[in-house]
């Protein structure tokens, strides 16, 4: 199957832990529109989130339907492509997903979930030529100019609301703004590094012999079981070094618990 430009791959945040990246269909008015490093918003479960497009194209999954992104949310990309680069080493070389190192590049100031409003413009008269969707996003918006949550609307018209909300901010009779978010408390999360797999003793012995360093931290961890130990609880840089020597062997995996 050739790659498609309908096609996206995006990168979800908060990241899903085993996800690293999600395909997603671009509806027809958004492909002209869409570039890497924007931010979107995309379908997750009954939620709406916020997601940065890593890559446009590639090949769809085989027998899945994907879903579609919703809408876009920046009119120029807001991580350049060095600054999405820089992301990927970032993630390679501290042992984190991308989506971990975006979450961090992409302020929660940013984020879209529920935090867009859209209010009704007062200017001109409402055209007569409207679809049924556009008439019932107009109809619900008071005429005073306030403002009411993008993603509740969405939920309660449903399919085809995003582009009935384009096309109408198009035709400058809505504007959709981005509110900053009310300060609250964040979750924090803890990483824990464990053994991959059990190891054999004749495996450990042969690690020990070429790496020492490596062959320690497969000991206490072994010793550690599924409780795990934090880097901080490794220790030293050397430990660091070892352990990203060791994932990249697929020898110790990193779980991420909310704490």
């Amino acid at each position: 199957m050739s790659d498609s430009p309908q096609i996206a791959q995006i990168a979800v945040i908060p990241p899903i832990v085993g996800h690293e990246l999600l395909t997603y269909r671009l509806p027809p008015t958004l492909v002209a529109t869409i570039r890497e490093g924007m931010r979107v918003l995309v379908p997750l479960g009954p939620r709406q989130v916020t997601g940065i497009v890593i890559e446009l194209g590639g090949k769809p999954p085989a027998a899945t339907p994907l879903r579609e992104v919703l809408d876009v949310l920046d009119e120029v990309p807001l991580l350049s492509p060095d600054l999405l680069a820089l992301c990927r080493f970032a993630a390679t070389y501290y042992m984190a997903t991308l989506g971990e190192v975006l979450a961090t590049a992409v302020l929660a100031g940013l984020r879209a979930q529920s935090r867009r409003t859209v209010r009704r413009l007062a200017a001109t008269a409402a055209p007569s030529r409207l679809s049924r969707l556009e008439t019932e996003i107009l109809r619900r918006l008071p005429g005073d100019e306030s403002s009411r949550a993008v993603a509740a609307m969405a939920r309660s018209i449903g399919p085809g609301f995003y582009a009935a909300l384009r096309s109408l901010a198009g035709k400058r009779l809505i504007a959709v703004e981005e509110q900053a978010p009310r300060a609250g408390a964040s979750v924090r999360y803890e990483r824990l590094w464990k053994l991959a797999r059990p190891l054999e003793a004749d495996e450990l012995a042969a690690i020990a012999r070429r790496a020492k360093a490596q062959a320690v931290v497969l000991e206490r961890l072994a010793a550690a079981g599924d409780a795990g130990l934090s880097a901080q609880e490794l220790g030293e840089p050397a430990t660091t070094r070892a352990l990203r020597a060791l994932h990249e062997r697929k020898l110790v995996r990193v779980d991420r618990l909310e704490r």
